[in-house]
């Protein structure tokens, strides 16, 4: 009778080890899933303040789910001890759902407001760059014209001294033209210097035409410009409205409906 009280004396405390193990992992996975609590307290919806605090949220959200994870597989591994598994095992994994849902709504909350400051720093860039096209557009306009009127004034002072100079005088052009032929011995030279001032006014008129369609063209491009500055200044306005509604209609989707109302 003595032989036959100890065996099962031993099954009796093997029994009671494996259950207070079971326990006992089982109170450690019940007091970690206040830690997701916690985590939701520290980082309450809509409660981010700057890009450094979202991802210091985001490193934490990490950190609680992998500890998650690792509870729940040492409480299935015990459950899985027991003679009646299948409700420990339920009961381990409602834990594990509910600890990560906490987890996951702030991560949720801390990768919306990143992403919403970098739309906001995008408009912000738009519209400081375009507020200093817009102040440089005046001066850098002014600038342009100042040089496109020097260089038409040199070009005139150009043709003017090219006219007033005498036959076979003064500096050689600066563009090369095709040589022409030596003059045939008792040619006119008064015809041919006429014919020479009159080559040089063409040349002359046809530069003021180049310049006046030069001076045509940065005009158009200023509008050009300034219609583009406006545009942008539009996109960025119309961008800021939508965050704003966007945002107006996410608080009313949160605020409780009054008590009675169906």
């Amino acid at each position: 009778m003595n032989h036959s009280s100890m065996p099962r004396s031993r099954a009796a405390q093997l029994l009671a080890a494996c259950a207070a193990l079971t326990t006992t992992l089982l109170l450690t996975m019940s007091s970690a899933s206040a830690t997701p609590q916690e985590l939701a307290q520290r980082y309450p919806k809509d409660g981010f303040n700057t890009v450094e605090q979202a991802d210091q949220a985001l490193n934490e959200v990490r950190q609680e789910r992998a500890a998650v994870e690792a509870e729940f597989a040492d409480a299935q591994y015990a459950c899985y001890s027991k003679f009646f598994s299948s409700p420990c095992v339920e009961h381990a994994k409602e834990q594990r759902r509910d600890a990560l849902k906490t987890i996951r709504a702030v991560e949720v909350d801390a990768e919306a407001y990143k992403r919403r400051q970098t739309v906001v720093e995008r408009d912000r860039a738009l519209q400081q760059q375009a507020e200093r096209d817009a102040a440089e557009a005046p001066e850098r306009a002014a600038r342009e014209k100042e040089n496109a009127e020097r260089a038409a004034q040199r070009e005139a002072d150009r043709a003017a001294r090219a006219s007033a100079q005498p036959p076979g005088t003064g500096n050689p052009p600066a563009t090369a033209k095709p040589e022409r032929a030596a003059p045939a011995p008792g040619r006119d030279r008064v015809a041919e210097h006429e014919a020479k001032a009159r080559e040089q006014q063409r040349e002359s008129e046809a530069g003021a035409g180049q310049r006046a369609q030069n001076i045509a063209d940065y005009q158009r491009k200023q509008e050009e410009a300034k219609e583009r500055q406006r545009h942008v200044a539009e996109k960025v306005a119309e961008r800021e409205q939508k965050l704003k509604e966007k945002a107006a209609q996410g608080g009313a989707a949160t605020t409780p409906a009054p008590a009675g109302a169906k």
